[in-house]
């Protein structure tokens, strides 16, 4: 399956869209799939820690066989939590200066 994918930043904090195309060939049965997809997916950041995501997305599957094609529609709604970026505090004793680093 080919696809493309845009994310685009309508704001700092909600993202993307996204669209596939994909061929199946069965050798030895002479059938033929072709499966398109659309998806457009939005995640709102609330937080460095949590974003909620949702997305809609159509998929389509058609074959030379009678019978096999379908239309199908998915929807998805996610929340991810993550731990921010701790900070330590290092002393520059040289200068007597404070400064904040974060770890990987």
């Amino acid at each position: 399956m080919s696809a493309c994918q845009v994310d685009h930043s309508f704001r700092y904090w909600l993202i993307g869209s996204k669209l596939g195309f994909g061929a199946g060939d069965y050798v030895g049965l002479g059938r033929v799939d072709k499966r398109y997809s659309a998806v457009a997916g939005v995640t709102y950041k609330l937080n460095l820690c949590t974003q909620i995501r949702g997305e809609i997305r159509q998929n389509w599957l058609r074959s030379n066989v009678t019978g096999v094609d379908y239309n199908e529609s998915v929807f998805l709604l996610g929340l991810r939590l993550q731990r921010s970026p701790s900070r330590r505090r290092i002393s520059d004793r040289s200068s007597g200066a404070m400064s904040m680093r974060s770890r990987p």
